[in-house]
């Protein structure tokens, strides 16, 4: 693990970790701990927690993020793999969120009928957040309805507010924050989260 310095392209901190693999989720842990350590700033309440799965739903979860989203086909295969995950592990927010993501863009795009596809991903995006009730993908994820499907850019907004204040900073809410930006006339605003984002590139 190595931790850089994005603007100097320098070394801050690395360190090995060679443990069996048996529970990944425990590695995830101890190496989050590590970083949170070596950058001695308080990023969380409490040390950071991974959620756990099944290990059969995580690898459904990973085969689902390794297809390329292209077309209808690529979309239903993408869909059948989280909903196999989440036939294991109901409850497994990654897949939860992902499918919620799925759905939304394949109304989107026009693949299913805007109701049904808006209608799944908001109730997925409720059952992560019944789960975290602050989780940012999710909130992002109903603001992105509120604006995309229901023109309510003052519940966007709202939602939008939410996750940001859960301090997550991700290509996904930067995009979306953006958006709601420029809807809002919020220029400045829009064009920051615009550098930041391509900062994450």
């Amino acid at each position: 693990v190595r931790l850089v310095d994005a603007s100097s392209d320098t070394d801050l901190w690395s360190d090995t970790y060679d443990r069996p693999m048996g529970d990944i989720f425990a590695i995830q842990d101890e190496i989050a701990a590590g970083v949170v350590e070596q950058l001695k700033v308080k990023l969380f309440d409490s040390m950071p927690k991974v959620s756990k799965t099944i290990p059969e739903a995580f690898d459904l979860y990973l085969q689902a993020h390794a297809i390329l989203l292209q077309d209808e086909a690529s979309y239903e295969r993408h869909i059948q793999l989280l909903k196999q995950a989440l036939a294991i592990d109901p409850d497994y927010v990654g897949a939860l969120n992902t499918l919620a993501i799925a759905y939304g863009m394949q109304a989107s795009y026009g693949m299913v009928p805007s109701d049904e596809g808006y209608k799944r991903a908001r109730e997925l995006a409720y059952k992560v957040l019944s789960i975290d009730s602050e989780n940012s993908q999710a909130l992002t994820q109903l603001a992105d309805i509120a604006l995309r499907y229901e023109g309510n850019l003052s519940l966007s907004a709202r939602y939008m507010q939410r996750a940001l204040d859960t301090g997550v900073m991700d290509l996904n809410n930067l995009n979306m924050a953006e958006d709601i930006a420029k809807s809002l006339g919020r220029l400045d605003d829009a064009a920051w989260r615009s550098s930041r984002a391509i900062e994450l590139l």
